[in-house]
């Protein structure tokens, strides 16, 4: 039994990593929904779990610029600075946070405190071997002093990174993090042999942006040929409707804010699956969105 008790341990990974997808195309709704699956499905493990379904949920608030839960989450967390390695996942998490949370209203002394926190981190990560985790944990210290305008710092950890084994794993997050500082990322790497992959992906990113207009034009037009072959077109009540659908409220809240009842709301919504050919609520948008409604 022990290969099948960690396929059941491990299986609500599976709807995790679909919730994650789901967020990078923006269906917040669906990750939600896929979230509480992964909890369904989630098998009590006597093993410490590093990445609760619960921080990923955090991680996807933070994401989404729904900080105010997230900050209420930060303000729990309890850290014990010798075994900082268990608790890798929530440090990076609180570091996606503050640096989300600079854009606004953080001060300084609170990028400081998380600098400080990662310099720690890291050197447990080295002493531990887990050099993924000390790639990440670069990136984001990069990112921190690089927003703080410490350059020459924020270059050594950004080439620190560039050095360790298979940085090309943590793609992803490169262009996460230094895809609004790329004319600075040119001037830093660009001589750097290790770093030709990451600018040739950044250079695949542009182009991919540049040629999107084009593809957009003949997609407007697609989309243009679908509301036109719509059977019945939406009433502008329906139209309210499907905004508010596009939001996270439930049913209930939806029907607050538009001032109908529960019993009028469902009519509408009823109304709208069959004028847009769908069956529930999450498709009813991404049909929405395809006829950019």
């Amino acid at each position: 039994l022990g290969e099948s008790a960690k396929l059941l341990e491990s299986a609500h990974n599976w709807y995790v990593i679909r919730a994650f997808l789901a967020v990078e195309e923006g269906d917040y709704l669906q990750a939600s929904d896929l979230l509480d699956e992964a909890r369904a499905v989630k098998h009590p493990s006597p093993a410490p779990d590093f990445a609760p379904i619960d921080l990923w949920e955090t991680r996807f608030e933070i994401q989404r610029g729904r900080l105010e839960k997230a900050e209420k989450w930060a303000d729990t967390v309890q850290l014990d600075e010798e075994k900082l390695v268990n608790s890798t996942f929530l440090i990076l998490t609180l570091a996606r946070l503050r640096l989300k949370q600079y854009k606004t209203e953080q001060p300084d002394s609170k990028l400081d405190e998380m600098i400080e926190l990662l310099e720690l981190l890291k050197q447990q990560l080295i002493s531990k071997n887990q050099t993924g985790f000390i790639i990440e944990a670069e990136l984001f210290l990069s990112k921190l002093y690089l927003t703080k305008k410490h350059f020459e710092k924020a270059a050594e950890k950004l080439i620190f990174a560039l050095n360790q084994s298979e940085p090309q794993n943590q793609l992803y997050l490169f262009i996460a993090l230094f895809n609004d500082y790329q004319e600075w990322l040119h001037k830093t790497i660009d001589s750097l042999p290790e770093a030709k992959w990451l600018l040739e992906a950044f250079e695949t990113q542009q182009n991919n942006h540049q040629t999107a207009p084009l593809n957009n034009k003949s997609q407007n037009n697609n989309q243009t040929n679908r509301v036109t072959s719509l059977i019945e077109p939406l009433s502008g009540r329906e139209v309210e409707v499907l905004q508010a659908l596009k939001s996270d409220l439930s049913g209930p809240e939806i029907a607050d804010s538009l001032f109908v009842s529960l019993n009028t709301l469902r009519t509408h919504t009823k109304n709208i699956y069959s004028k847009l050919d769908v069956n529930n609520r999450r498709a009813a948008i991404r049909k929405a969105l395809e006829l950019n409604l």
